[in-house]
């Protein structure tokens, strides 16, 4: 930017990736907002064929610097973008007041900015806590949910976790309230107030819930929520929870109810619940596999890391006499679902890679599987270290 506020220079940089380092051709069009009396508006357009490491766009020269870059304007391109430090502090502001249009692929471009070591996942955490309840629209507010599970399970340090599940609890509570009745929009922060309950005070307005005592306008209570309630409440080793599933199994004596509390039980932070549970998957031939899949859900916990740590070396113990004696689909849903990947740590990564050596007559899923979680462990290993720019 010159002197005067224009653009002096403009270049579109491309990295080589997460792949097989190869630069490609790329044809795709640039956007620049301007921010007009507090609400950013479309400038300008250039169409651009970015070919190698560092493509000029002569174009814009000259053009007033704008607030806001979208470099990938319409989605034309199949790649990866990161916002530069200018529009990157504008988003951070007023990402909520950007087109509806672009607001998606924004929000895609922070979490590969938070993959690749860009952003850091505490600063995407404070972006979604200021910028999500903003969002009038219920799809892309219930389309974090599974970034979020990412970032709570294995991106965050263990301070910045219970930091970041306090504050989300807090602004998810306030959210249900101030939707329409019976809008999809309280339903989806519905989820995020039950993902973000840890504290003694969060099981408290739960099991009020619950118990009908704590009334959410236009939220019903139906027997599907009923259970993730308790669920919660279970994994938070609330007291009594053993009494509330007796009742809730009455009120739902069928599969569902077997498989929910089932499911339940496997979430409490009790040495001894986990050693029966733990057994019962692996020994019980008769249990559904839809029963293992639940347990296996909710078994680990980053409020019991420590209780369950002695599974981690138990995973990897098992796992070739569950591969012999079990079938695949058992075998593969253990595989997957048992995995310690909220243990983000050097040791589980070695011990992955080593669990892969010489297995070679193991059925193709076990090493497509494993080779996924070892990439993701030692992404979160990646991630946690203090090295993003933001």
């Amino acid at each position: 930017m010159d002197a005067q506020g224009r653009i002096s220079r403009f270049e579109l940089l491309q990295g080589k990736g997460n792949g097989d380092a190869v630069l490609r051709p790329h044809r795709l069009q640039v956007a620049l907002f301007h921010d007009r009396e507090g609400k950013p508006g479309l400038e300008k357009t250039v169409k651009v064929n970015v070919t190698g490491e560092r493509t000029a766009v002569d174009d814009l020269v000259g053009e007033p610097a704008p607030d806001f870059v979208y470099p990938n304007y319409g989605d034309h391109a199949y790649a990866k973008f990161y916002l530069d430090d200018r529009s990157m502090a504008y988003a951070r502001r007023h990402l909520d007041l950007l087109p509806a249009s672009v607001r998606p692929g924004i929000w895609s471009t922070l979490w590969f900015m938070v993959q690749d070591g860009r952003l850091s996942p505490s600063a995407y955490m404070a972006i979604f806590l200021d910028m999500a309840p903003r969002e009038n629209d219920a799809r892309q507010v219930s389309s974090f949910r599974w970034k979020l599970n990412t970032l709570l399970d294995q991106y965050l340090n263990q301070a910045e976790w219970l930091d970041a599940m306090e504050r989300l609890h807090a602004v998810a509570w306030q959210q249900p309230n101030a939707g329409k009745t019976g809008s999809d929009l309280r339903v989806a922060w519905f989820e995020y107030l039950l993902r973000s309950s840890v504290s003694a005070a969060a099981a408290r307005r739960l099991a009020g819930m619950l118990s009908g005592k704590v009334i959410v306008p236009g939220l019903e209570l139906g027997q599907d929520r009923r259970w993730q309630l308790l669920i919660r409440l279970a994994a938070m080793g609330y007291p009594g929870t053993e009494s509330l599933l007796a009742t809730e199994e009455q009120r739902d004596p069928g599969e569902r109810g077997k498989r929910q509390a089932f499911m339940a039980r496997a979430a409490m932070p009790d040495a001894a619940m986990k050693e029966r549970i733990w057994r019962k998957l692996l020994n019980d031939r008769s249990l559904p596999l839809t029963h293992a899949k639940a347990a296996l859900a909710q078994f680990y916990q980053r409020s019991q890391l420590d209780l369950t740590r002695p599974y981690v070396k138990r995973y990897f113990k098992v796992l070739p006499s569950v591969l012999k004696e079990r079938d695949d689909l058992f075998a593969r849903t253990f595989v997957e679902e048992a995995y310690p990947a909220m243990y983000v740590e050097k040791s589980v990564l070695g011990q992955t890679g080593k669990m892969m050596e010489g297995n070679d007559a193991a059925p193709e899923f076990f090493r497509r599987l494993l080779t996924e979680a070892e990439d993701a462990m030692a992404r979160s290993l990646r991630i946690r270290q203090p090295q993003a720019q933001y």
